[in-house]
């Protein structure tokens, strides 16, 4: 997973708070607001956090 895979899966759903997103992933909306600008790396730890949350709204990937 990578920071685009992030970026478009947010964008293909505009119905999903970042804010919400971010609490539910266990992470500040700053830092996911550092992480999509590249300000931060996106860590493998972040990016365990994030899979299972993106799953639950929708995200389909065959490989991770």
């Amino acid at each position: 997973m990578d920071v685009e895979t992030i970026k478009q899966f947010l964008k293909s759903h505009p119905a999903i708070n970042a804010s919400a997103f971010a609490r539910e992933i266990g992470i500040s909306k700053r830092y996911l607001d550092y992480i999509l600008t590249e300000e931060r790396p996106l860590t493998d730890t972040t990016a365990d956090k994030l899979r299972p949350v993106m799953v639950k709204y929708g995200w389909q990937k065959a490989s991770w």
